[in-house]
């Protein structure tokens, strides 16, 4: 390219002038140049798998107003290079297992820089998913980084903890894009991380695949190595799990990028009993945790929760205690059923309810699997009483309640040791 714009300059100059142009003349250069060129990205980037649209800060002083230097890349999987206030290319996805390298050459006249493109070997999938559908809300910040949580299935969901009969996709991820409204997930691209709240990251943590089969436990992976590349209506994820095979999925959707979920309609009730249910437990764990005077109205505020080994009932209730004091004690006594939130007094218990986000709130009976609840047997507690106890030493919640349908939950269920914690202050 630098030989044919020397010929191009060499026929102008014959056409306009008798003079001719000296040995000293640069390309791209003009008399009394003094071009100084530098990046402030460093001469080194590491790209993931998966392939990015990469960013090379320079400045380039001592030319005149407009000028812009050139570049190239060595590879031909480094692709449409283009320079403007920075210099920007496209990295295809290595769809091998070995990592390589790249070199970005940056010029003006003779001054010149390069960066060294080292991207990391690839992940060849085992299984391909096709997701129909993407979910997922927004959390509060974190670390300074605007925190996603975004769902991938094939039919989609109705809240973040709802799981049906699917396979979901679950991810964790930290951006420095604001939230927009509607809520969307940024573009870019996102790499996994054993550490929550990292820049363009999904964490380990609460980054899972749950495989939701009829009538068996709920399985659960997480991913140990991988990315997810988010283009304006595309997602493509490569993943390896921690399953003993380390399955490697490879997840596309195409779509919008909006997060929500699925709107349904408010049922009339929902109970799963068909009839009258007796509890009579012993063994699990009791825990209480302590919100204060969270309603605002003299009385505290506990929500405790009876937990059984492995599978079987689950309790929980939202309790409102004589005393706003943080003792084991305040909770022992009876309470009776309250059915709005506005109604609340000292010695009652909230009903149960789904709010707006489709997440249980307010008292409930489950049947738990040993990992999760709610897509198991559930009743919401919506009448009646129930007295928590301490004798010698055990813990005892008896029900005298009923469902949205009528049905009676009765018994007792015991417990051999209790758990407190302070909500109020931070942990």
């Amino acid at each position: 390219m630098k030989r044919v714009f020397l010929l191009m300059v060499a026929a102008l100059v014959t056409v306009v002038s008798c003079e001719q142009a000296s040995n000293d003349e640069k390309p791209n250069e003009q008399p009394n140049e003094n071009p100084i060129l530098t990046t402030t990205t460093g001469s080194e980037m590491s790209i993931s798998f998966i392939g990015e649209t990469c960013d090379v800060e320079y400045t380039l002083t001592g030319v005149s107003e407009g000028k812009k230097p050139e570049a190239s890349a060595t590879e031909a999987w480094v692709k449409n290079v283009t320079v403007g206030e920075s210099i920007t290319f496209e990295v295809e996805q290595n769809t091998t297992t070995s990592a390589r390298s790249a070199t970005l050459k940056v010029w003006y006249a003779d001054k010149s820089f390069e960066v060294a493109l080292n991207q990391e070997a690839g992940l060849v999938p085992t299984v391909e998913f096709v997701a129909g559908a993407l979910n997922g809300e927004s959390f509060d910040p974190y670390a300074g980084l605007y925190n996603y949580f975004v769902i991938l299935s094939k039919n989609g969901t109705t809240g973040w903890g709802d799981v049906y009969v699917d396979d979901y996709y679950r991810f964790d991820i930290y951006s420095t894009e604001p939230y927009s409204d509607p809520l969307e997930l940024p573009c870019g691209t996102y790499k996994c991380t054993y550490q929550d709240g990292e820049v363009n990251t999904f964490s380990y943590t609460y980054s899972v695949l749950l495989d939701v089969e009829q009538g068996s436990p709920i399985a659960e992976y997480h991913f140990t190595k991988g990315a997810m590349k988010v283009t304006e209506d595309r997602i493509e994820v490569i993943v390896q799990l921690n399953n003993q095979a380390q399955d490697v999925h490879r997840i596309v959707y195409e779509g919008s990028r909006k997060l929500d979920y699925i709107e349904i309609p408010k049922p009339d009730y929902y109970t799963t009993l068909t009839e009258d249910y007796t509890i009579n437990t012993t063994g699990g764990a009791m825990y209480m945790s302590y919100y204060g005077d969270f309603y605002g109205k003299g009385f505290g505020s506990w929500v405790v929760s009876v937990v059984p080994e492995g599978a079987g009932d689950l309790l929980t209730f939202d309790i409102s205690t004589e005393s706003t004091e943080y003792v084991e004690s305040a909770v022992w006594g009876e309470y009776n059923c309250i059915v709005k939130e506005d109604d609340l007094q000292k010695g009652s218990f909230l009903a149960g309810d789904v709010d707006d986000n489709n997440q249980f709130v307010g008292s409930w009976y489950f049947v738990t699997d040993g990992q999760y609840y709610g897509n198991l047997d559930r009743a919401p507690l919506v009448g009646g009483k129930i007295t928590i106890d301490n004798v010698d030493n055990s813990y005892i919640i008896t029900l005298d309640c009923e469902d949205d349908l009528g049905n009676k939950i009765t018994g007792t269920y015991t417990c051999m040791s209790c758990t407190t914690k302070d909500a109020t202050k931070p942990e």
